[in-house]
């Protein structure tokens, strides 16, 4: 395996990861144990630097920059279809309610998208470090207050 990028999923125990061997790159799945290991895409792709899982399609998103593109995989019945294309330079990527988020290296700048949508959405305002370039992007649902922790900080 050359330069992979992983994803690892605790509920549904499986972790998900992008070799991407100039000869033969590929995203493979197996579960946490490293049982039941298989290709989930082989073909096409080129250099698939990102990974997402979208659990409202049930699909899993990548980007990759020799393609200039963001692609999903069903992981039901393993259908592909290209997200968007072509996007410049992709490399990180995360999805939040159903919006796709890529960082893109060519431009330096956070593009978007919905899931069903055809082209990005305004980028978003970032801040780029000294090497100009955004290598990897999270997104992380606020913690909202409950009464238990309202509680225990009265105490």
């Amino acid at each position: 395996m050359v330069e992979p990028a992983l994803l690892l999923i605790w509920i549904s125990r499986k972790m998900y990861w992008a070799d991407w061997s100039r000869n033969r790159p590929k995203i493979e799945v197996a579960n946490m144990d490293g049982t039941d290991r298989r290709v989930l895409v082989k073909y096409p792709l080129s250099l698939p630097n990102g990974l997402t899982l979208v659990h409202s399609t049930n699909e899993l998103c990548y980007s990759d920059a020799g393609m200039w593109a963001i692609s999903c995989v069903n992981l039901g019945d393993l259908r592909m279809r290209k997200a968007y294309n072509p996007a410049t330079y992709p490399f990180g990527i995360t999805s939040f309610n159903r919006t796709l988020f890529w960082t893109d290296w060519a431009l330096g700048r956070i593009q978007r998208m919905g899931m069903n949508s055809k082209i990005p959405d305004k980028p978003l305002r970032s801040f780029v470090g000294s090497s100009g370039k955004i290598f990897d992007i999270k997104a992380v649902q606020p913690c909202g207050r409950t009464g238990e922790n309202d509680r225990n900080r009265t105490k």
